[in-house]
């Protein structure tokens, strides 16, 4: 069963947003003008990144200061707890680092046992955590990102699958998902997925009825934009946007 969950932005989130949205937008605007649309490529993309990131974890974004929990995370902790309390087993994917720590600080804080999987575990250390994750008699959360929730992993014990992110290629979603429909599982599982309301997610979810190949890299594996190495990404995620794309992505008429 699978629903899609939108989330209104607490008001600092929604004042950094906006925010982030017209500054960009203007930079946008008159890069354009100088330079065209194909040498603005990517200020465009770093902007979208920049939005998505506002969504998920504003903190995590360079200068920028925001001291509350954001609202996704205030909600996947209260629906963990839940599942926890009733013995089951839940797997958390997420597309970003400064995300994905948000979320294991408010694992920790709340006592909620889980298991870590990012690009940095070691291959012996994934297997343990793998194994020790389906062993485990009670309930446990798996917080992974984007590049382990590819083929190869069977966990069967986690009848709840949560997408902090929407994801621009359904097929890769799907394929994270799937971790839990494999041999051996014998519950019904349920998915949800995170979106802001009024947000770049939203449109992002309007865009996956288009079939243009010029959209995919936009929301492709940004795993590496974290905290450690937060201006990566945005120059290899390639794509080939108009200056309407970009304002349609933005809500800007």
């Amino acid at each position: 069963t699978e629903s899609t969950l939108r989330i209104p932005f607490e008001p600092a989130q929604a004042k950094i947003y906006r925010e982030i949205a017209l500054s960009w937008n203007k930079k946008v605007r008159e890069t354009v003008q100088i330079e065209g649309e194909g040498k603005s490529q990517l200020i465009m993309l770093t902007a979208l990144l920049r939005l998505r990131q506002a969504c998920s974890s504003p903190a995590s974004i360079p200068n920028v200061e925001y001291k509350e929990t954001p609202p996704k995370i205030s909600l996947l902790v209260e629906n963990l707890k839940s599942i926890i309390e009733s013995g089951e087993s839940a797997l958390v994917f997420t597309q970003f680092i400064g995300t994905f720590d948000l979320i294991a600080q408010a694992l920790k804080k709340e006592t909620i046992p889980f298991f870590e999987l990012h690009g940095k575990v070691s291959r012996k250390d994934r297997e343990d955590r793998l194994r020790s994750f389906q062993e485990m008699s009670a309930g446990a959360v798996m917080l992974m990102t984007l590049k382990t929730g590819g083929v190869g992993l069977n966990l069967t014990k986690a009848s709840y699958v949560f997408h902090i992110e929407p994801w621009w290629n359904p097929a890769v979603e799907n394929q994270a998902t799937d971790r839990t429909h494999r041999i051996g599982q014998t519950k019904p599982v349920q998915v949800y997925r995170y979106i802001m309301s009024e947000s770049v997610e939203e449109k992002i979810e309007l865009l996956k009825t288009r079939k243009s190949a010029q959209f995919d890299a936009l929301f492709s594996d940004t795993e590496s934009v974290g905290p450690a190495n937060k201006d990566a990404a945005p120059e290899q995620m390639g794509g080939s946007l108009t200056q309407k794309d970009f304002e349609m992505l933005l809500g800007i008429q």
